[in-house]
């Protein structure tokens, strides 16, 4: 074993602070990430040697900087893996996930309204919700009551605010396609009898 080696009692460690004042510490409450490339080229070398030193791992598994350097791998979800999952939907709309359980902070899903349909009023919960058109042309109702329409073609984007009730829209003769983001790891929805009173 090359003298340079961590011990198992060395090696957890954790990158705290955020740009040139990033730091190696032992302190996990504040972990953040690499703030120079410096910086950036000792953790990798650490990295490094943890993983040809395979039987130091156990002493690291926990350590933020290795959750932080083996969570940053890049996903990709192809089109062709997309598929309306069994289980309830919205009525009068086919949501289907791509991007779900794998962000604690994002989900992506893509929404299907097939023509002369309108979804149930419904929330997202917690979660804002982006919508971006991709195909057809849609709306979305909202307000008190649901006495605000808007218009969505090909190419705009909305935002629906945590808890905004509002129903999708598609009065055309093609199907509407949108492609939504939410600010959770899975999608909320919450379906409603009608709209709240005021």
């Amino acid at each position: 074993m090359p003298a340079t080696a961590p011990r198992a009692k060395d090696a957890t460690f954790h990158v705290v602070k955020l740009g040139p004042q990033t730091k190696l510490t032992g302190n996990p409450s504040n972990a953040s990430r690499v703030g120079s490339p410096h910086q950036a080229g000792v953790i990798a070398r650490r990295l490094q040697l943890l993983r040809h030193e395979t039987s130091y791992l156990p002493a690291v598994r926990d350590s933020v900087l290795l959750q932080y350097a083996m969570s940053r791998e890049v996903h990709v979800k192809k089109g062709s893996e997309i598929q309306a999952p069994d289980g309830p939907q919205t009525d009068g709309m086919i949501r289907m996930p791509a991007i779900v359980n794998m962000s604690d902070q994002l989900c992506g899903t893509v929404m299907i309204a097939k023509p002369h349909t309108a979804s149930a009023v419904h929330h997202h919960g917690e979660e804002d919700t982006i919508v971006y058109a991709a195909k057809g042309h849609g709306a979305i109702v909202s307000g008190s009551n649901g006495n605000k329409r808007q218009e969505l073609a090909p190419g705009d984007f909305a935002l629906i605010p945590a808890y905004a009730e509002h129903q999708e829209i598609n009065e055309s003769d093609e199907d509407v396609v949108w492609i939504i983001t939410r600010g959770g790891r899975n999608p909320i929805v919450q379906n409603l009898a009608g709209w709240s009173k005021d």
